[in-house]
This record gives structure tokens, sequence and C-alpha cells, in this order.
């Protein structure tokens, strides 16, 4: 009397066995992709947390041109490259500049600043510049300018340019509107106005 065998042949098995392994693949395959994402999104947070940073500071800093003058050109957007005293050129239209004093009437508080954007090290770089060299008068872009602060740092393919003009704006958007220089910072694709109220035109 003969028996039947029953069971899994090993070709069923064989076939079982790779289905499972596309199974695997694909589950690692989704895995990474979702790994993926997740870090360049983060990445790309941070990046993004970095420049409103930056550019929150930069704004609040630039609040300050103008104040304690009655006259004068005390901002101003660096139509020509800007060299650094540390080596670093800053390109045209990439740089602002302006003075103040802290203290109204006390000459020995006024204080230059600037802000600019910089490619260093494969890197576009949102620095806040100092001088010790202050002049009430001189022209702000003839001032020997120095690196003070990394406020920002983004991929190299990230651009960030200033415009300045005149419009009837209010600072923060509160009090009765007049005319003011207005400080565009562009960084990418967004835009980001500061009416500086110190300075009437």
């Amino acid at each position: 009397m003969k028996y039947k065998q029953t069971g899994s042949t090993l070709i069923s098995l064989m076939i079982g066995l790779l289905i499972s392994m596309l199974c695997l693949i694909a589950l690692l395959t989704l895995f990474r992709a979702v790994m993926t994402t997740s870090i360049d999104s983060q990445q790309n947070a941070q990046q993004d947390t970095q420049v409103f940073n930056g550019l929150t500071i930069a704004q609040m800093l630039v609040q300050n041109a103008g104040f304690g003058f009655s006259s004068g050109n005390n901002i101003l957007v660096v139509p020509n490259q800007l060299s650094l005293d540390s080596g670093i050129t800053v390109g045209s239209q990439k740089a602002a500049l302006w003075r103040y004093y802290t203290t109204i009437n006390t000459s020995s508080t006024l204080t230059c600043q600037g802000i600019a954007s910089v490619i260093n090290n494969n890197q576009t770089k949102l620095i806040l510049l100092k001088t010790s060299a202050c002049a009430q008068t001189a022209a702000l872009d003839s001032l020997s300018w120095t690196v003070d602060w990394v406020l920002a740092t983004l991929p190299a393919t990230a651009t960030i340019t200033f415009n300045l003009t005149t419009e009837t704006c209010t600072p923060y958007g509160i009090g009765t509107a007049a005319s003011h220089p207005k400080l565009i910072i562009t960084a990418n694709t967004s835009n980001f106005p500061i009416c500086l109220s110190n300075i009437t035109s």
C-alpha cells in the first residue's frame, strides 16, 4: 500500500521565502525613505529657526539706526563690494550698515554696526559687523569693518540680500504712519521689512 506524501515541497518553501524577502526589502526601503525625509525635515526646520532667530536679532539691532541723530545718512545698503578686515569680501547689496548713539548727546556712545551675508566655508552666513572707528559723518562703507558674531549659518545655496527704500510705515505696525526708510531683508523667498522710525525722510 502506497502512502500519499503530504506537506510543503521544496519549491513552495523557496517561493514563500522569496515573497518574504521581497516584503522585507520593501519595508526596509520604506523605512529608509521615511528616515531620510524625517532627517531632511529636521535639518530644514533647524535652518529655518536659525534664519528667523538671526533675522529677529538683526531687526532689533537695525531699529537703533539713526537714534540720537537729527539728520544725516545713518544707514546704508552697501552698493559695491565691502572688504572686511578678516579677508572676507561681502558682495553688492549683501550688507547693511548703520550708526546710532546709545545715549543722546553723549559722543562717547556713538556706535556703528552692520549685518552682512557672506559665503564662507561653503556656507552662507548672516553675520553681525562692528567697527572700532565709528565716525559721526564718515561714509559708513569707508570704515574698517570686522565680524562681530554669526547670526545664522545656512547652506551655500541660500541667498540673503538687503534693499533700502523710503515708505510710509510704522515700526512694528503700531503708531502714526510717517515717511521713514524701510530696510527689506530678503532671505531666499521671504521678505522681512524693517521700518526705521529713528530716521525721518
